[in-house]
C-alpha cells in the first residue's frame, strides 16, 4: 500500500480493508463526477462547521491554548477564567467540529488540537489580525 492510500484510509484498522477501500473511493471519484461533487460539498460543510466552532470568542481561545499541547478541562478553565462546565461545554462543541481529540490518562482526559496545521490557521489568522487591525478600525469607524 502507498503512502497516500495509507494516510487516506487510516480509520480503517485492517490494511487489506483500507487499500481496498481506497481503491473502491478512487473508483467511484473517477467513474461518477456526482460522487465528487458530493465529496466537495461534504469538504465545503466540514470547514463551515470547523469555523463556525472556532467562531465564538472563549472556543477560539481554548484552541489557542491548546496550542501548547494536551491539556486537562481543568488547566483550560483555570487559564480562561471559565467553570470547568463552561469549559466542558465549549470542548464538546470542538470536539463534535472535528478540531479537537480526546484522550485518557488514568483518570483525567486531555484535549489536544487533532492536528497541528489547525494551530498554523489560527497562526495566520492572529498575524492577518495584527498586520490588518488598524485598517480594520479606520473602516469601521468610517
Amino acid at each position: 500500500m502507498d503512502k497516500t492510500s495509507k494516510t487516506n484510509a487510516a480509520w480503517v484498522e485492517d490494511p487489506l480493508d483500507a487499500e481496498t477501500l481506497a481503491g473502491s473511493l478512487r473508483e467511484l471519484v473517477d467513474v461518477d463526477p456526482l460522487f465528487d461533487e458530493q465529496i466537495r460539498a461534504a469538504g465545503v460543510q466540514f470547514c463551515a462547521s470547523l469555523l463556525a466552532a472556532l467562531g465564538h470568542p472563549t472556543r477560539l481561545r481554548i484552541a489557542g491554548i491548546l496550542r501548547k499541547g494536551p491539556l486537562t478541562v481543568g488547566v483550560i478553565s483555570s487559564e480562561l477564567g471559565i467553570s470547568q462546565a463552561n469549559a466542558s461545554q465549549h470542548l464538546a462543541v470542538l470536539l463534535r467540529a472535528g478540531a479537537l481529540v480526546k484522550q485518557s490518562e488514568g483518570t483525567a482526559r486531555k484535549y489536544s488540537l487533532r492536528e497541528p496545521g489547525l494551530a498554523k490557521i489560527l497562526d495566520k489568522i492572529e498575524e492577518y489580525w495584527h498586520f490588518h487591525r488598524e485598517d480594520l478600525a479606520a473602516e469601521t469607524l468610517g
